[in-house]
């Protein structure tokens, strides 16, 4: 099951099959790789073929080859064929993650010298060695659906009640499956972007054979449903700001290496909306087929209708520009309401016309003529079709970097206008910063484990800081949006200490987590208040104890020293953990909310442009 049917409710899509292969046959038109391969997805159709051979979604396989759902490709595929890449190396997760998939291998060795920004994200990450971890910590709402070697939960968390999806690989640990959850897992453990799924602890039980993660929950359904369940042409502005969001997602990545290799709608999952008129964001998800930048290959990798022509013809190693062709018929598809080269469906399930047309492709005017009787893709600007025929280039070297997309006219007119520091946010870094170290390393801690309703609004903020798309926040960045967002009403900020206090690791950057660990100080935050929700997000086991064993390795030695007079011998409870950190032992009292009079709501209604970020909006969980 792939991580897209982890983000939703099994349905009935006609998903396009994804293929990760050294050298495949054919058969029938069809694709057969070594004779059992496997490909799953969230089809629900499936009917049985010649020879045995177990067919969904409408394809056809041979010799006993194992088709379903209409998506990942998995045996028979090469996911790591023993090359490896000596300690030093041109990508800043080398020395932490392990094997990837395709031809490729991250050792997995000391963290000396290896990037801190990857260092610190793994390790705020809770690992476990039990799946009973999830019994403990959440609650089982519903199924949502089941493979042969995978299934899929809705969970809500007893700690802070939030909605969470758990993705369990099942089968033992020895198979490509299991191989590429590893990848995916390792992945997310370290990228740190609003605009990829978040992951929030994972569990390697080796007795049962289960790989075990939770997920955010996204909750609007990915793009492909999206374009299915659409009876009008999506809104060209929306199109546009979701393509941004994808486009910075893969500038974030490749800067640091990694080839996503498997853009397309499915993978384009949409938040829910919270207010009237407010369009949904994007989360990037599944990162099982990732590959090296470093380490090319000529493997057959993707979904056939997004593939790039380098890559079905087997003429040049991905690279880059395969992500951004994908990118290119990915933007063609949400406009126009149809695959420009067409999906395995469209061809009773083989996928062999497909790849002939993109072998076929020469310049833009082909999907011209292929959609010509679009109403959809007739409607839209010649800035929108302009900005998919810069893309969509037969020669990968002629075909622009995600930053530069990003910068292309049709984007920057429609992905909206920036998203301003708030009153309420500019109050919680004032708080931010006068608070002691290690009051600040909690806050990070319940950004990476916890999390907040508010993280989208601050990851809106945060890439509209963000001028050079690099996932990072900068100095002089920081200080012109501080300055733009300054008034009467805010606080004064001291750009560089500020800077200096949000920078925890001291490499001269903010990160997505560490700039979210600044927003998320309320106006009714005390130091008990945070040192009670960092504790729940230290409980891994959901006891009520802790021990300074579990937790050390989360923080430095400055913070180690202020919690030294915490027992070392045994666990502790919340009371001794509060004094630890500077609060006190007493009981938190029970809210007490206070009668505004009129007066006072219309003061705060002009003066406030935002929710207080200490207030739980609460999830809403769709599936009952």
């Amino acid at each position: 099951m792939s991580a897209r049917d982890a983000q939703m409710s099994a349905r009935d899509p006609k998903g396009t099959p994804q293929i990760s292969a050294r050298a495949p046959s054919r058969e029938t038109g069809s694709m057969v790789v070594n004779g059992a391969s496997e490909l799953m997805g969230a089809s629900e159709y499936k009917k049985w073929g010649d020879n045995g051979s177990e067919l969904m979604n409408g394809s056809e396989l041979m010799d006993g080859s194992e088709l379903m759902n209409g998506s990942e490709l998995m045996n028979g595929s090469e996911l790591c064929n023993g090359s490896e890449v000596a300690g030093h190396t041109a990508t800043q997760l080398a020395g932490v993650l392990s094997s990837i998939s395709g031809a490729s291998v991250f050792l997995k060795h000391n963290f000396a010298g290896s990037d801190k920004a990857v260092q610190s994200r793994a390790s705020l990450i809770p690992r476990h060695n039990s799946s009973s971890f999830v019994s403990r910590n959440y609650e089982v709402v519903k199924e949502l659906g089941k493979g042969s070697f995978s299934r899929v939960q809705l969970l809500r968390d007893r700690r802070s009640g939030a909605a969470r999806v758990l993705k369990i690989s099942e089968g033992g640990m020895g198979t490509k499956q299991s191989q590429m959850i590893k990848n995916e897992i390792q992945l997310l453990s370290v990228l740190d972007h609003p605009n990829i799924v978040k992951i929030y602890e994972c569990s390697e039980d080796i007795r049962r054979g289960q790989l075990l993660m939770v997920l955010d929950y996204v909750g609007g359904g990915d793009c492909q449903q999206l374009l299915r369940s659409s009876k009008t042409p999506q809104n060209e502005a929306f199109v546009a700001k979701l393509i941004w969001q994808l486009l910075s997602v893969l500038c974030y990545c490749h800067a640091r290496g990694i080839l996503h290799c498997d853009i397309k709608p499915e993978n384009m999952m949409l938040t829910n909306t919270r207010g009237t008129g407010e369009l949904p964001d994007c989360k990037v998800i599944d990162f099982g087929l990732t590959h090296r930048i470093d380490q090319p290959t000529r493997d057959f990798v993707g979904t056939p209708s997004y593939m790039a022509p380098e890559i079905v013809k087997g003429t040049v190693a991905y690279t880059v520009k395969a992500d951004m062709w994908s990118v290119g018929v990915t933007a063609c598809e949400l406009l126009a309401a149809k695959a420009p080269f067409g999906r395995p469906s469209d061809y009773k399930g083989k996928i062999d016309p497909v790849l002939q047309n993109i072998r076929d492709y020469r310049n833009f005017r082909d999907i011209e003529r292929r959609l010509a009787k679009s109403d959809s893709w007739n409607s839209r600007s010649s800035s929108a079709k302009e900005f998919v025929g810069s893309i969509v280039l037969m020669d990968p070297a002629d075909r622009p970097h995600a930053d530069q997309s990003l910068e292309h006219s049709w984007l920057l007119k429609n992905k909206g206008g920036p998203t301003f520091l708030s009153n309420e946010m500019m109050k919680s870094m004032a708080r931010f910063m006068g608070a002691s170290p290690l009051m600040r390393r909690c806050l990070l801690i319940i950004a990476a484990r916890v999390g907040s309703p508010k993280m989208e609004r601050i990851g809106g903020v945060f890439l509209s800081i963000d001028s050079q798309h690099t996932g990072r926040i900068s100095r002089e960045d920081l200080a012109a949006s501080v300055s733009a967002a300054a008034s009467c009403w805010e606080p004064e900020i001291d750009v560089d200490d500020f800077f200096d206090a949000a920078d925890q690791d001291r490499r001269d950057v903010v990160t997505f987590s560490e700039f979210a660990a600044t927003c998320l100080w309320g106006t009714d935050d005390t130091t008990n208040t945070i040192a009670e929700r960092v504790f729940k997000a230290l409980d891994d086991n959901h006891d009520g104890m802790v021990t300074i064993s579990e937790c050390r390795h989360l923080f430095r030695d400055c913070d180690l020293m202020e919690l030294r007079n915490l027992p070392t011998n045994r666990a502790f409870g919340i009371n001794e953990w509060r004094v630890a950190v500077g609060g006190s032992d007493d009981p938190l009292p029970a809210k007490k909310k206070q009668p505004q009079g009129f007066l006072a709501q219309l003061v705060k209604s002009l003066i406030c442009s935002e929710d207080d970020p200490s207030v739980d909006d609460g999830y809403e969980v769709v599936c009952k």
